[in-house]
């Protein structure tokens, strides 16, 4: 057989088998391009609603947290004044009034702190979900590209590029043979 029918039956196979891509394959891209941007929808629809849910549990807990905070406080400036109270020596009354006030200075710094730890417990506690907005799109442009038929121009084109490479190593195989020949005389 020689070069030339083997080249015309490389590119005839070629064109045959290559000349288009299934649509089973091009429908079932578009298909998945289509369901990937729902679920992007979808996802992006869940994270603002989980957001708010999840900021509607922080304005909860804050407010709890604050409560509890708040009456632990109040439940030591009360036994405080009681002490005080029930003391009749003037001193030593003023004494504790000091104390009771340099308490009540490091109760407001006590809560300060508390609060300062709930706050950062909370955000801790509520990490969003991470968008997937650039995976999703990167990997729909990368499906889409499956999901379309490629013009014959294209096609034609990788087939000439495709028979110049054969015919290419066909020549540098015959001048091969041609040296090696030319050698062994």
């Amino acid at each position: 057989m020689n070069t030339q029918a083997t080249i015309a039956l490389a590119a005839t196979l070629l064109l045959g088998a290559c000349a288009a891509t299934p649509q089973a394959v091009m429908d079932q891209a578009n298909d998945t391009v289509g369901m990937m941007g729902r679920l992007e929808t979808a996802m992006a629809e869940f994270r603002r609603v989980e957001g708010n849910a999840e900021q509607a549990r922080r304005d909860s807990m804050q407010r709890q947290m604050a409560a509890v905070d708040e009456t632990q406080i109040g439940s030591r400036r009360d036994a405080r004044a009681r002490v005080s109270a029930g003391d009749s020596e003037t001193g030593a009354l003023i004494d504790r009034l000091v104390g009771d006030s340099d308490a009540l200075g490091q109760d407001e710094a006590d809560l300060a702190a508390a609060k300062a730890g709930d706050a950062a417990t909370l955000q801790a506690l509520a990490t969003p979900l991470p968008s997937t907005a650039a995976q999703t799109r990167a990997a729909q442009k990368k499906l889409a590209a499956i999901g379309t038929e490629l013009p014959l121009k294209t096609r034609a084109g990788e087939l000439a590029d495709f028979a110049a490479a054969i015919r290419k190593a066909v020549d540098e195989n015959r001048q091969k043979i041609r040296d090696a020949e030319a050698a062994a005389h």
